[in-house]
């Protein structure tokens, strides 16, 4: 017997509907169409004191579960990917949301990524440091040793590479030992009729022992100093280019007295007294000289 007729006999015609809608949701059809009533065959388990409220209490249990298990897997999908977006964080990286503010007036990832540049090449160049090395450009000699090595030697060297060794003074030692691998550095000729800057050297390795304080037969043996107790440092340069014309040390020190604000009025190379061989140069003074280099072509 049909739901549906058995519905209408018991409760009247309210419940007609209810029942047939009911053993439709189970699936269970006759060959002819007409429903299979599981009600029927099992009248003890169906609630038919209120069919109206009990359909009504079925649709909102299968909304409510439907909204849960939605809400679950949009709860799974963010904790993804907010796992995907922390394995690419750099080690020690904080990984706290950030909320992004509404934009106004059109889209503003243009101007904050160009103030991202800027403030990375800013942060870049502020981190640079400029140094100058003085190396004797013509011949002297010294205990049977010439001393000259010119920017043509260091040219010429193997890879345009060669260790800056040979400094017997403790501040030019220790300003050696600040120096990190990319440093650039003024090539300075000395004893020369013209001293000047001539080139641009990068450090290519960082301080390490002088091997000449150990050598007895070296213009530079120091018998002082011992293997497990070394005096004194050297570091590896390296040839970039020669500057494009010889910049003067008497064209800086004219430059110094005529403007005694700038920066390379500060510069050690132009002060009365000063003969160190390594010498630091601020970021300044180094643009200074950078500049002087085109200002006469």
């Amino acid at each position: 017997m049909c739901a549906s007729y058995v519905a209408e006999a018991r409760f009247g015609s309210h419940a007609v509907a209810w029942a047939a809608d009911l053993c439709i949701a189970v699936g269970l059809r006759s060959e002819n169409g007409r429903v299979i009533s599981w009600c029927a065959r099992n009248p003890g388990q169906v609630q038919l004191s209120s069919p109206v409220a009990s359909r009504r209490r079925s649709v909102l249990a299968e909304k409510r579960l439907m909204a849960t298990t939605r809400s679950s897997r949009k709860r799974k999908e963010s904790s993804a990917a907010q796992d995907l977006t922390q394995s690419k964080l750099e080690p020690g990286a904080s990984s706290r949301k950030v909320q992004k503010k509404p934009q106004r007036g059109g889209n503003n990832k243009g101007h904050a990524s160009s103030a991202l540049s800027a403030g990375a090449k800013k942060a870049e160049l502020e981190s640079k440091r400029y140094f100058l090395f003085k190396s004797e450009g013509q011949t002297r000699m010294e205990n049977g040793v010439d001393m000259k090595f010119s920017i043509d030697d260091l040219e010429s060297s193997p890879d345009k590479t060669t260790h800056w060794d040979g400094v017997r003074n403790y501040q030019a030692r220790n300003t050696m030992r600040t120096m990190k691998m990319g440093d650039l550095a003024f090539f300075y000729h000395s004893n020369v009729a013209t001293p000047g800057i001539v080139g641009i050297v990068r450090v290519v390795k960082e301080a390490y022992a002088d091997h000449t304080q150990f050598d007895a037969t070296d213009a530079h043996y120091d018998p002082k100093s011992t293997v497990e107790n070394p005096r004194w440092e050297m570091v590896d340069v390296q040839f970039v280019r020669r500057m494009r014309r010889l910049i003067s040390l008497r064209e800086l020190q004219q430059n110094a007295e005529s403007n005694r604000s700038g920066a390379i009025a500060g510069m050690q190379l132009v002060k009365k007294g000063q003969r160190l061989s390594v010498q630091q140069v601020d970021s300044d003074a180094w643009n200074e000289v950078m500049e002087l280099e085109t200002s006469q072509e």
